[in-house]
């Protein structure tokens, strides 16, 4: 499950969630998606950042609705590019 919160490129707060997103469901893994020029679109929490679940906000709605072409993940105290 995900949640973007935020929409860098409209400079406000979003509240996107995944299709089946269930309330209280634990988002503790910290994203940002960017697009192939390195601007960032979106950012919001996963409650998985590994390398198979970890692509599902880039795959679902960063890729589809702006382009976005690559994830970071926020793990052991610096942005990671998953």
């Amino acid at each position: 499950m995900w949640q973007i919160t935020y929409d860098h490129l409209e400079n406000k707060a979003v509240d996107v969630k995944s299709r089946g997103f269930k309330p209280g469901t634990n988002l503790t893994e910290k994203f940002k998606m960017y697009d192939d020029d390195g601007n960032l679109c979106y950012s919001g929490f996963s409650d998985d950042s590994d390398s198979e679940n970890g692509f599902a906000p880039l795959d679902d709605y960063g890729t589809p609705n702006v382009g976005c072409t690559y994830i970071e993940y926020w793990r052991n105290g610096k942005w990671e590019i998953l």
